[in-house]
């Protein structure tokens, strides 16, 4: 009779997959309290805050 469990295939990691899995995580942490201000453009919660912020940067000439 066969059990209906899977086998897991241990998966060794390279130190480069290793360093980039642990960067991307750190990252992703620090985007998800607000503490990373670079990607902000992925999180547009509050979007009418984000059109009117992206208006103030842009002044558009009246000529």
């Amino acid at each position: 009779m066969p059990s209906g469990k899977k086998k897991i295939k241990k998966v060794r990691l390279t130190k480069e997959d290793k360093e980039k899995a642990r960067k991307s995580a750190a990252r992703k942490a620090l985007v998800e309290t607000g503490q990373h201000s670079i990607p902000t453009h992925k999180i547009h919660k509050n979007k009418k805050k984000y059109e009117r912020k992206r208006d103030k940067q842009i002044p558009e000439d009246d000529e």
